[in-house]
């Protein structure tokens, strides 16, 4: 595991089961691990939290898997935004400037954002997020 990669989990409540219905995907939720001195965090977007870092050995519970992105994790960025501004009501805004400085964060969006992935600004999901990063390897 290394700085960058992705982590996706597969919730078992019901929000996490309409997110993953949605999405058409095995996961309900995508963090960024970022590995500072051995120890594994996840830089996320929370309901509640809004953009957290929290140890991914507390997040067991939420069936976290790893998949490797190949890319640089910009910390600059979520650093930034740390702090609880998250919601649905500022999560896909389209356009350049709404995505510089965000209202709020759909986890997908930050995750996608974090890797530099900005060939489109908002739209993405758990699984198409998923599905870009494995067609790289």
């Amino acid at each position: 595991m290394q700085s960058g990669d992705l982590v996706f989990f597969h919730g078992r409540g019901f929000t996490s089961w309409i997110i993953r219905w949605w999405a058409r995907s095995e996961w309900s939720h995508v963090g960024v691990l970022w590995v500072v001195l051995g120890v594994p965090l996840v830089i996320e977007t929370r309901l509640g939290l809004g953009v957290s870092v929290s140890s991914l050995a507390n997040r067991q519970i939420d069936h976290p898997t790893v998949v490797p992105s190949g890319r640089q994790l910009d910390l600059d960025l979520a650093l930034r935004h740390l702090g609880p501004w998250y919601g649905v009501d500022g999560a896909g805004q389209g356009d350049a400037e709404a995505f510089s400085d965000r209202a709020g964060w759909e986890c997908s969006e930050l995750a996608a954002a974090l890797l530099g992935l900005q060939e489109r600004i908002c739209g993405w999901t758990t699984q198409t997020l998923y599905e870009r990063v494995t067609r790289e390897w």
